[in-house]
């Protein structure tokens, strides 16, 4: 069956559906190239992704030819126009079929568009974290020779701010690091020892 029998309200509306776009960005043509030459064959009607999509080659265009690194992207964009003519009409059972399978490739093309967006954030929080524990390690190392008690958390973000601030160099990450050194105090508190966390400066040894 092919595709390019659609009514104008039916284009309008196709035309910009995220499943078109997939299969326009799959493809790099347009989406009256891909009406042109695109042809679906229905077959079970419980599995519609399992109906063949036949591709009709440019030069040779009673040929039809399935392109298989494009199905993928064309199976839902096929189906899609389908649902849209007027023949899908003859045959309830497959049309109900049919647009549960749409409603599933929808979602799972928002799914993956909301991963990529989210990539960039997931990479930076991922890298934050990478920094927050390393200045928790070092903080811990730092108190552990605190023999004498006397380190609080300010003392200790200074400590280990510079250090902080050369491993976030090395990794190109500086933009992650607080601009001050009080920055890093919620990064250590659940890390110091109960000592560190008094207010006011910790009394002089006795001689």
């Amino acid at each position: 069956m092919r595709l390019k029998n659609l009514s104008k309200d039916a284009r309008r509306y196709l035309e910009n559906h995220p499943l078109t776009k997939a299969a326009m960005d799959a493809t790099d043509l347009s989406f009256g190239q891909l009406l042109e030459r695109l042809s679906v064959h229905p077959g079970d009607p419980i599995y519609p992704e399992t109906w063949a999509v036949s591709w009709f080659n440019e030069t040779a265009e009673n040929i039809p030819q399935i392109l298989p690194q494009f199905i993928p992207s064309l199976q839902p964009f096929a189906l899609l126009v389908w649902f849209h003519l007027p023949d899908s009409w003859d045959g309830t059972c497959r049309r109900d079929t049919v647009g549960q399978y749409l409603l599933k490739a929808e979602y799972s093309l928002s799914w993956k568009a909301n991963v990529a967006r989210q990539a960039p954030l997931n990479q930076i929080n991922a890298a934050r974290r990478e920094l927050k524990d390393f200045t928790k390690e070092l903080a811990k190392k730092e108190w552990a020779k605190d023999t004498d008690r006397t380190v609080r958390i300010k003392d200790m973000c200074k400590k280990v701010y510079p250090a902080l601030c050369e491993h976030a160099a090395n990794k190109n990450i500086s933009d992650l690091v607080p601009d001050k050194e009080e920055g890093i105090k919620p990064w250590l508190r659940d890390v110091a020892p109960d000592y560190a966390k008094k207010q006011g400066r910790p009394p002089k040894k006795r001689k």
